[in-house]
């Protein structure tokens, strides 16, 4: 037996001896551990255990209440008697009060012995009694901490015991079920099934199943019950132990689940997408929805018998990708199972397919099977296409816009300084006359560079289609490859026609580039035109026809020709049988487009590999037919020196428009943006009788100038100059009262015509 482990703590070695000789007289076997001051006593209880702490009431600068009390905090259960060689009973009281389990005389230390066996085996039975709570508890909180609901029942159907479970699940508290009849509380099932499950309880002395019960609030719910009949110490049957759990959600869960397969087989038997699971280990397809076979050109029944058809079906310079995109998944390289890949059918069309998967993992993790879908991404993969190629042209736009206005503002010099060269180089007329057809010929080219990027409108003018033939010859002649032969034919008599002289330009040359492109081994392109009339008879089998006269183009090929299956879409937009990189599937929708707008229509003719006609009807001139007037040589104009303001951030348009107007007798104030041209206004507002201002500038454009300049002097003449207008920009500049719009690039005429305006008002 080991020896009890004693901590004393007194000051006097004398009667430490002493305390340490009547407990080995007692019979005691003892290991003493002797402390005399607070702080070796603090030490000894945090460094050992002990038994019994014995303690003497008066110390130096200690006393025997404190050492109790630190005892008390450190180990609340721990044994202490206090020794004294004089203590009063009010002390000893004290003593008790606070926690002293014995207190003892040093005259009367004869007790010693059974006073620390008496508190040894008091703390034991303590330790144990609370041991024994502590189980109590223990198994309670472990009843009450259960999700179940947990009860005991009589014979008699009476509750005996309810758990905290049981008072979450049914929402009774325990006072108010204990003593009451369970299947009056909350059974809603038949008496015919409870009879039956007590029944099997006495015979067989257990019993499980589900149950339809209600709460205290009355909702119903489904409980899975198990139930134990308990026997008492004699054997006799005595109560049931009944442990509830609910299932209610599992049940709607279950129902859900099944609910949702059915919802999932309609979707997946509706959808145009296919639906697949494939199952590993080993490795086969175990569900495929019924668009498999218009995706993929294969029935299920095909891929259920041999999964590999699927994958013989895709492209084959699509299936490493495909394998190696399945293979990562498995191996959880990748979170998912995705490839776009191309499919082969059955009737040789290829199709664009995008199959997506998600592994499904059992218990342990490890991937069981796999589920997705594949669905015909053909059509979504060509308008993606299509909507690039659209941004595109609006970047294209963009730039355009950009470099027309830089390309206007550097013709306009030119255009303006033609006359003046005129007068001053008379014996150039000629080389004059080229620099003035070049520059307008740019001109025109930066307004076909707008009307293709911003659907601006050109003028509409008489126009003699010979001279657009006999131009595009000129461009076929030096561009076109020289294995293709041009032929002409035009009528000598062709009629007039309204019309803008760009667009139509550009329809000549988009069907001759697209003759030249269906004869890349050469061949010959005729250009024809004549005079033709169209009646009644012919006008109704033609949607877009109306009787009348017209002017007929002919552009024809000796080329590859249009196979019959898709000539009905050549005039969509973005449709092309060339490759990406050769054009944007946009040059006969533009055609197509022009034409219209000119009230025309066109008409095609091809048989394969032996060439195409392209016949472009554009309705003759008639004689109610009012087009745009030509440009007239203005009368003569001069001024008389008034002063005139030019605006415009291009220094080469202020020297070009300041030279004109000096000419022209007029004195000439300039400004490089709209800001300086306040200042410039400020200081020549007695004398200024018109301005010329540009619409962009930096600092301060030019309509903001214009809203400036209206304040500081209404009366005044403006003149806008740009290269182009937007409706918002043209329905402000009306609103402010300016007297004439220039569209740069502009001619000292056109300069004149809107110099008149201002001052013959």
């Amino acid at each position: 037996m080991n020896p009890i482990r004693i901590l004393h703590l007194e000051d006097s070695p004398i009667d430490a001896k002493l305390i340490q000789r009547k407990l080995q007289a007692g019979g005691l076997d003892c290991a003493i551990t002797h402390v005399d001051s607070r702080t070796r006593f603090e030490s000894a209880l945090d460094a050992d255990a002990f038994q019994v702490v014995l303690c003497d009431y008066n110390l130096p600068n200690y006393d025997g209440i404190s050492a109790l009390k630190l005892v008390r905090e450190k180990h609340p259960s721990l044994p202490v008697m206090l020794i004294s060689g004089s203590i009063g009973e009010e002390d000893a009281v004290k003593c008790l009060q606070h926690g002293a389990t014995d207190y003892l005389l040093k005259q009367r230390l004869d007790r010693l012995p059974a006073a620390v066996t008496r508190a040894l085996a008091e703390a034991d039975e303590f330790r144990k009694h609370r041991q024994a709570e502590e189980q109590i508890r223990e198994q309670a909180a472990l009843l009450d901490q259960a999700r179940d609901a947990i009860y005991v029942r009589d014979l008699q159907q009476r509750i005996v015991y309810w758990n905290k479970g049981a008072e979450r699940l049914y929402g009774w508290m325990p006072e108010e079920v204990i003593g009451k009849r369970a299947d009056e509380l909350f059974s809603t099932d038949s008496t015919a099934r409870h009879d039956e499950a007590r029944r099997l309880i006495l015979e067989k002395g257990e019993w499980m199943g589900e149950l339809q019960q209600s709460t205290r609030n009355g909702q119903q719910i489904i409980v899975e019950s198990r139930r134990t009949l308990l026997h008492d110490s004699k054997g006799d049957p005595k109560s049931v132990l009944i442990i509830n759990t609910d299932i209610t959600e599992k049940k709607q869960a279950a129902l859900a689940l099944a609910e949702s397969d059915e919802r999932f087989r309609q979707l997946a038997e509706q959808s145009s997408e296919v639906f697949w699971f494939v199952s590993l280990n080993p490795q086969r397809v175990t569900y495929l929805s019924p668009a498999v076979e218009k995706v993929l050109g294969l029935s299920a029944e095909q891929i259920y018998q041999n999964n590999d058809v699927w994958m013989d079906a895709i492209h084959t310079d699509d299936q490493e990708n495909v394998r190696a995109a399945w293979k990562a998944c498995l191996l959880g390289l990748t979170p998912r199972f995705e490839s776009e890949y191309r499919i082969v059918r059955k009737d040789r069309s290829v199709g664009l397919v995008l199959a997506t998967g998600t592994p499904i993992r059992d218990a342990s993790g490890a991937i069981t099977r796999v589920g997705g879908t594949a669905k015909d991404i053909t059509e979504r993969k060509r308008a993606e296409s299509q909507m690039l190629r659209t941004q595109r042209l609006e970047s294209i736009g963009t730039l355009a816009g950009g470099v027309a206005h830089d390309l206007n503002n550097a013709l306009a010099p030119i255009l303006m300084s033609v006359e003046l060269l005129r007068m001053e180089y008379p014996d150039a007329s000629k080389m004059i006359d080229m620099v003035e057809t070049s520059a307008k010929r740019g001109a025109d080219m930066v307004r076909q560079l707008l009307t293709f990027a911003k659907g601006v409108e050109g003028a509409r003018l008489l126009i003699q289609p010979t001279h657009l033939l006999k131009e595009m010859e000129k461009i076929i002649r030096s561009t076109f490859p020289k294995n293709i032969q041009l032929r002409a034919s035009y009528a000598c008599n062709l009629q007039t026609i309204i019309g803008d002289t760009t667009q139509l330009h550009q329809v000549l040359l988009n069907l001759c580039v697209n003759a030249r492109d269906a004869m890349p081994n050469g061949g010959t392109l005729t250009l024809a035109a004549e005079n033709t009339e169209i009646d009644e008879a012919y006008a109704s089998s033609v949607a877009e026809a109306r009787p009348g006269n017209y002017v007929l183009w002919r552009i024809t090929d000796t080329g590859t020709g249009i196979p019959p299956e898709i000539i009905e879409r050549i005039f969509e937009p973005f449709f092309s049988t060339k490759g990406p990189d050769k054009g944007t599937g946009l040059g006969l929708s533009t055609v197509i487009g022009i034409v219209k707008s000119h009230s025309g229509f066109v008409r095609v003719y091809s048989v394969p590999n032996q060439g195409t006609t392209f016949s472009v009807f554009l309705p003759a001139a008639g004689a109610d037919t009012q087009a745009e007037e030509a440009e007239k040589v203005p009368d003569a104009f001069c001024g008389n020196g008034e002063t005139i303001l030019v605006a415009d951030d291009e220094q080469a348009v202020r020297m070009a428009a300041r030279a004109v107007l000096t000419s022209l007798n007029f004195k000439v104030a300039t400004a490089a943006d709209g800001t300086e041209a306040l200042i410039q206004v400020a200081e020549k507002r007695n004398e200024l009788k018109a301005v010329i201002t540009d619409l962009h500038m930096p600092h301060m454009d030019g309509l903001a100038f214009v809203r400036a300049l209206k304040r500081m002097l209404p009366d005044v003449g403006i003149i806008i100059a740009s290269g182009r207008l937007d409706e918002r920009e043209a329905k402000e500049f009306k609103s402010l009262g300016v007297n004439a719009v220039l569209e740069k690039p502009f001619t000292q005429d056109k300069l004149v015509e809107a110099l008149k305006t201002v001052f013959q008002k």
